[in-house]
């Protein structure tokens, strides 16, 4: 009898944790993907990811000597790269695009950050961090982007 029960409990547990380990499984697999095609991108420009950050659907990196930025990410498996080469552009900014609720609370949309470059007739460069039509739950994107923001612009000064 406690042999029967020890083996329904052993069992019920294993079910229980079995989503967990799958989606745990499951991100670490796409983080690698995503890193993997933001260092390819590197190697394209024949530079090197100095500084990187992994964020589940995408990745960015820098090479500070040749002064690049790369950015990978991965929205319904469709991988998109993008590099940014900073001796072109004037200046970064946050665009935290998003609306009000009925409490005038601001609900982010979506997060980029916006590459102006320094030739007027060149379009703007946007690298998309949050998209809530893809990512239905805002975690750490705000701290993420701020960061590169910083750095980025300590790299244009």
């Amino acid at each position: 009898m406690e042999i029967g029960v020890a083996v329904i409990g052993l069992t019920s547990v294993a079910l229980c944790a079995i989503p967990f380990i799958l989606t745990n499984r499951n991100r670490k697999i796409k983080e690698r993907k995503v890193f993997t095609t933001l260092q390819n991108v590197a190697k394209k420009h024949n530079a090197i990811v100095e500084e990187y950050e992994l964020f589940g659907h995408y990745a960015i990196g820098i090479d500070q000597k040749n002064k690049f930025v790369f950015f990978t990410s991965i929205t319904n498996e469709i991988i998109q790269e993008q590099y940014i080469e900073l001796s072109n552009i004037l200046t970064c900014e946050i665009a935290n695009i998003g609306r009000n609720n009925h409490k005038k609370e601001k609900i982010t949309e979506r997060l980029n950050l916006i590459f102006f470059p320094k030739d007027v007739n060149e379009s703007n460069k946007v690298l998309e961090f949050y998209n809530a039509e893809t990512h239905f739950q805002l975690s750490d994107e705000f701290q993420s982007i701020q960061k590169w923001n910083n750095r980025i612009k300590t790299l244009l000064a």
